[in-house]
């Protein structure tokens, strides 16, 4: 996947109140990547990014997967994070596709959508699609191997995509997705 470009002259203004890409940023592309035959292969139709500060993630998807083969949506608190993701979509994709949000996680969604796919957020059985996927970076001290089995106590295959140690902290990227085996 190719990382989108932010050239200072344009973007540099945003990032004394947006969150720049970093080690986190980018390992989180590096885990869609490598999983990237299986989020094709799921042909999602809503992609939903939370907290998606400088748009780095869902651009860089929207590149991959393309500008207008999905309904992309970004969620932020803050509101110029929200405007430096449509202009860095922009940007990028010479498109306006996406649609960003000023709300708390996915709160303005709850009930009214199901994302095929999820980006940077914890899984919730009730925001996505039953076949959809959903991606979160932690941290080490975050109990990773808890977290893993609790989302497979509540009915998520999970796994842990890639690790990498970014300065003091040790990051890893989770997958998740519903498990589709029949209980009953």
């Amino acid at each position: 996947m190719e990382t989108p470009k932010l050239p200072t002259e344009q973007f540099g203004e945003y990032f004394q109140n947006v969150y720049e890409p970093a080690e986190d940023t980018f390992l989180l592309l590096d885990a869609l990547e490598q999983d990237l035959e299986s989020i094709i292969k799921l042909k999602p139709l809503i992609c939903l990014e939370i907290g998606s500060g400088s748009g780095t993630v869902i651009t860089s998807l929207a590149k991959t997967l393309g500008p207008n083969e999905c309904f992309y949506l970004a969620t932020d608190l803050n509101s110029q994070a929200l405007e430096c993701t449509r202009k860095c979509f922009q940007y990028n994709t010479d498109t306006d596709n996406v649609h960003s949000i000023r709300c708390d996680l996915s709160r303005a969604f709850r009930s009214r959508l199901l994302p095929d796919l999820i980006l940077f957020n914890p899984p919730y059985n009730d925001l996505n699609r039953p076949n959809g996927l959903a991606y979160l970076v932690a941290l080490e001290q975050n109990r990773i191997d808890e977290i893993i089995d609790r989302a497979q106590q509540v009915g998520f295959l999970c796994r842990r995509m890639l690790s990498r140690k970014c300065g003091i902290e040790k990051l890893s990227i989770l997958r998740f997705e519903h498990n589709q085996c029949d209980f009953n």
